[in-house]
C-alpha cells in the first residue's frame, strides 16, 4: 500500500464555494444556508478577496489553526483575516493576511504546514491558534497520529497508528516544536488559546450535541487542560499569548456552535488582532 503525508489545505489557486446542509444549519446559531466563497493562492492559503495588489505588500501575517481559523461558513469579506487586512491597508500598513486554517487540523498537521509551506514565505509573524483537535485527539486511539478519518496525518487515514497513547505532554512537545522551528528561521510566533462554549445548562446547542452533562464535562476538561498547557508553555518561555479562551469566555454570543465563529465573532476577533498589532508595532517593522 502506498501512502502519503496529509496536507491540510483546499488546494492551490482555487475558487470554491461551500454550503452548509439544512441539517447542519438548523441545529446551529446564525449559520445561514448559502454559498460561501473560498479563494486560495498559489501556496494553498485562503486569501481575503479584498482585491489589493498583494505583490505590493510590505509583509505577510499568517494565521494557522483548524476550522476556527478557517471560518468557512462566514462570508469571505467578513472573515477575520479579510477584515484585518482591509483595516491595515486603509491605514497604510500593506500587510497581506493569509488564512492557513483547515477543518480537522492538529498541531501535527500544522507542523507539517510550517515546515513545507510557511518557512519559505518568511512572514512577519505567525498567529498560531492552538487547534481544538489537539484536545479531541486525547481521546483517539493513536492520538494525532492515529487512524481517525478526522485527524490522521496519513492518506489513506486507515494507515495511521493504533495502540499508542497521546497525552498533554505530547501537546506541549508539539507546541515547543512549532515555536522552535519558527524561531530557528527568525519568524515570530504569537500563540492563541482556542475559545469554546462552556455553559452546558444554558446552551441549547451543547445540550443537544452532547446529550448529557457527564459527556460534555469530559470534553470540557480536555479542552481546558489543552489550553492550560499552552498558557504554561508561553509563561515559562516568555512567548506572546493571546488568550481567546478567556477573552471570549461567553463564546455563545460570538459563535455558530461550540467551536466556530459567526460574523460577530469574526469581527470581534479582527478588532482584537488589530488592537494587538497596534500595541506591538515593533514586531512588524
Amino acid at each position: 500500500m502506498k501512502r502519503s503525508i496529509r496536507l491540510k489545505e483546499w488546494g492551490v489557486s482555487q475558487v470554491l464555494t461551500k454550503s452548509p446542509s439544512e441539517k447542519y444549519s438548523e441545529v446551529r446559531d446564525r449559520c445561514v444556508v448559502k454559498d460561501y466563497r473560498i479563494q486560495t493562492n498559489s501556496q494553498g492559503f485562503i486569501v481575503s478577496g479584498n482585491g489589493f495588489d498583494l505583490d505590493d505588500a510590505e509583509g505577510l501575517l499568517l494565521f494557522l489553526g483548524d476550522s476556527f481559523v478557517e471560518s468557512v461558513f462566514v462570508d469571505e469579506k467578513f472573515r477575520f483575516h479579510s477584515i484585518l487586512e482591509d483595516r491595515l491597508w486603509r491605514l497604510g500598513r500593506r500587510m497581506a493576511c493569509y488564512n492557513g486554517g483547515y477543518s480537522g487540523a492538529t498541531s501535527v498537521h500544522l507542523l507539517n504546514v510550517i515546515v513545507n509551506k510557511v518557512l519559505p514565505l518568511k512572514p512577519k509573524a505567525v498567529f498560531y491558534v492552538l487547534p481544538s483537535n489537539d484536545a479531541f485527539s486525547l481521546g483517539v486511539d493513536g492520538g494525532a497520529w492515529g487512524a481517525s478519518k478526522v485527524v490522521s496525518p496519513f492518506v489513506p487515514h486507515e494507515s495511521g497508528y493504533s495502540g499508542i497513547g497521546f497525552t498533554l505532554v505530547d501537546i506541549r512537545s508539539l507546541i515547543k516544536s512549532v515555536h522552535e522551528v519558527l524561531a530557528a528561521f527568525g519568524i515570530r510566533v504569537i500563540f492563541l488559546t482556542f475559545p469554546h462554549r462552556q455553559d452546558f445548562d444554558s446552551d441549547g446547542f451543547l445540550r443537544s450535541r452532547y446529550n448529557s452533562l457527564i459527556r460534555f464535562s469530559s470534553v470540557l476538561k480536555a479542552r481546558r487542560e489543552t489550553n492550560l498547557v499552552l498558557r504554561g508553555y508561553c509563561k515559562r518561555r516568555n512567548v506572546d499569548l493571546i488568550d481567546l479562551e478567556e477573552v471570549l469566555g461567553h463564546f455563545e454570543n460570538y459563535s455558530q456552535d461550540d467551536l466556530h465563529m459567526d460574523e460577530a465573532g469574526s469581527r470581534f476577533f479582527a478588532d482584537l488582532l488589530f488592537s494587538w498589532i497596534g500595541s506591538n508595532e515593533e514586531y512588524f517593522e
